[in-house]
Parts: structure tokens; C-alpha cells; sequence
């Protein structure tokens, strides 16, 4: 079994973390809130997010960032992890790869765990709005009743002479096909991260009733 986890562009975080300080800032055209990453569509529309920025020097950037449900207890084995998100560069001397961090949120909302520590894709994806397709291993951990999962998604490199960060992100999930798991594919389809082996499992939500 898996979970695949869905980056919309609407629909609030139900907390708000902290980024990571691996991140330099945000995006200057970043989603604009924290989101919840979602396990089924909720149909928001797929939008190209651009990060224009001033400087030459080595700097990541965060687009988006999304907190799941809370989590019952449960071990989260070390398994294959897959990322594919559209995105692009304006110039190839800008360098930009697509970067990202997956942790494990406290029910504080402060206290962190990496599941896949600040990373990046590991080949530019140029000039032409495709897909970086990333995967690799996860460390195991083991989620407290209450935890979150917290995806950060980004773009950053180190730039060639007066080249800048500027880039752009797709994120959303109203398409009825999801980006493929192959570098450069260039149908901009919906964006996801996905565990391979866990299907993770959710708290269900309270409802309280009120007798009159």
C-alpha cells in the first residue's frame, strides 16, 4: 500500500509551522498561506507560481508548504519516497533546481522530525516548464497520535555570474491525470509526493453533539 499526498492551492493548514531554516525565504510569488496536503482532490486549479529574484548567490526558496491531518500513532517504516512537480528556470545560467524537505510535526506544532531531510532533485530542469521527478529513501519514524506531516517545496541553486533566482512552480490538483514520474514530462498535470510502502493512517474528526 501507499499514500499519495495532493499539493492544492487552497484549503488552510490546519496549524502553521515554522520553515525550515534550510530555506532562505519564500518565493517572491510563493501560494501565499501554508495549505493542507490532501490524500483525495479537492479540485483547486492549477497554478504557476514565480519566484524573480535579485541575487547571484547561492539561496533556495519555498512555493508552497502544506501540513497533513493528524496522524494516529503508528511507525512510519523507511521506504521509497516520490516527488514529481512541473516546474522551470527563465535562464539556464540561474541554476535552479527543485529543492524540498518532508518532516514530522509534533502536535505542538514545534518540535520536528526529518522524514526526508533539505534536498535537492539533482539535474536542472531548464527553461522548459516539466517535470522534476525525484525519489529516494526516507528515514523511519515513529508518529505520536496528533503528529502531522509537512511538506516544503521549493526552488534554489547558485546562479552563474549575474544569472538570478528566477523560476516558477505548478501547484493544485484539479486535472484528472497526475504528473508522471519521469524528468520532463511536459504535460502540466496534477503535482503529488508519495510513500511508497505506508498507508498512513488519520485521526478521525470529532463532532460534538449539543442536546437541547
Amino acid at each position: 500500500m501507499a499514500t499519495k499526498f495532493y499539493l492544492p492551492i487552497t484549503g488552510a493548514a490546519p496549524i502553521t509551522i515554522t520553515p525550515s531554516v534550510s530555506w532562505t525565504g519564500a518565493a517572491s510569488a510563493w501560494i501565499g498561506s501554508q495549505m493542507k496536503c490532501v490524500t483525495t482532490k479537492i479540485s483547486s486549479a492549477l497554478t504557476s507560481y514565480a519566484n524573480v529574484g535579485t541575487l547571484s548567490t547561492d539561496q533556495h526558496y519555498y512555493f508552497g508548504i502544506w501540513v497533513s491531518d493528524r496522524l494516529q500513532p503508528q511507525d512510519i517504516a523507511q521506504q521509497t519516497l516520490t516527488i514529481a512537480v512541473r516546474n522551470n528556470e527563465t535562464n539556464t545560467g540561474n541554476n535552479l533546481q527543485m529543492h524540498f524537505i518532508v518532516r514530522l510535526v509534533a502536535a505542538n506544532g514545534t518540535s520536528f522530525q526529518d522524514i526526508v531531510s533539505f534536498t535537492d532533485e539533482g539535474s536542472e530542469r531548464g527553461t522548459t516548464a516539466g517535470v522534476s521527478f525525484w525519489t529516494g529513501n526516507t528515514t523511519a519514524r515513529t508518529a505520536v497520535g496528533g503528529d502531522r506531516i509537512v511538506i516544503e517545496i521549493g526552488l534554489g541553486g547558485d546562479p552563474t555570474s549575474s544569472n538570478i533566482h528566477s523560476g516558477a512552480m505548478t501547484f493544485g490538483d484539479n486535472n484528472a491525470n497526475d504528473n508522471v514520474g519521469t524528468d520532463g514530462d511536459a504535460n502540466n498535470y496534477n503535482p503529488w509526493v508519495n510513500f511508497g510502502t505506508t498507508t498512513l493512517l488519520f485521526m478521525r474528526r470529532r463532532v460534538f453533539l449539543t442536546h437541547r
